[in-house]
């Protein structure tokens, strides 16, 4: 037996493991609500798992959400932390699908894309200091980049395989119906170029970038 099945031979401990490893990302209040055990005993096996190196955390809005160590690099953990929010989510999401744009058109391209599919971009609705605070927080960790075109902010996705992999990855662990519903789209390229060409025609008729695509 070596160090880590030693490790994990205690009972609460081993469902510490199989949580997090099955549901990565999540925060302490989470996941004593789903193994069922007091906050204080958690915190403890927490403590003593990420000693030994087992799981490690990424902080969050002021949570600590945990991973198993050896499956997340610090990248990962950032994407994996982030996408657990519903704004960020969905810039990445709208970021997948229009890897360059501004603020207007990340607006514009949502209230078209609620009419022909899904609910989900409404969270992009947001007031132009509310979408720029998202905006510079996946900036700050390194998703996206900020551009200056002319007289315009450009933003653009940064790792887009990577960031697309953990999405599919981890879509059945992560998201809701609506969510791995743009992700189907978004595998299917034919169906997917045929959505984005009808929309984003009706959005360039009203804010037309020759920057794009």
């Amino acid at each position: 037996m070596n160090n880590k099945e030693n490790i994990l031979t205690l009972e609460t401990r081993r469902k510490i493991y199989q949580m997090i490893s099955k549901y990565p990302g999540l925060h302490l209040r989470e996941l004593a609500r789903k193994i069922d055990i007091p906050k204080s005993t958690l915190v403890y096996h927490i403590h003593y798992l990420q000693k030994k190196n087992i799981i490690s955390s990424s902080d969050s809005k002021g949570y600590d959400r945990f991973f198993i160590s050896e499956n997340f690099n610090k990248k990962n953990k950032d994407i994996i932390a982030v996408i657990r929010e519903k704004v960020p989510l969905n810039l990445i999401l709208y970021f997948c699908i229009i890897p360059s744009s501004n603020q207007k058109d990340i607006v514009a391209f949502a209230e078209k894309w609620e009419k022909h599919h899904v609910k989900i971009p409404r969270t992009l609705k947001k007031h132009p200091t509310t979408l720029a605070f998202h905006l510079n927080k996946l900036i700050e960790l390194g998703l996206i980049d900020r551009i200056q075109y002319k007289n315009e902010v450009i933003y653009t996705l940064k790792d887009h395989e990577l960031i697309f992999d953990l999405l599919i990855t981890y879509k059945n662990k992560l998201f809701g119906k609506d969510v791995k519903k743009v992700l189907y789209y978004m595998q299917d390229p034919q169906n997917l170029s045929k959505i984005v060409d009808r929309i984003s025609n009706q959005i360039f008729d009203v804010f037309p970038h020759p920057y794009y695509f």
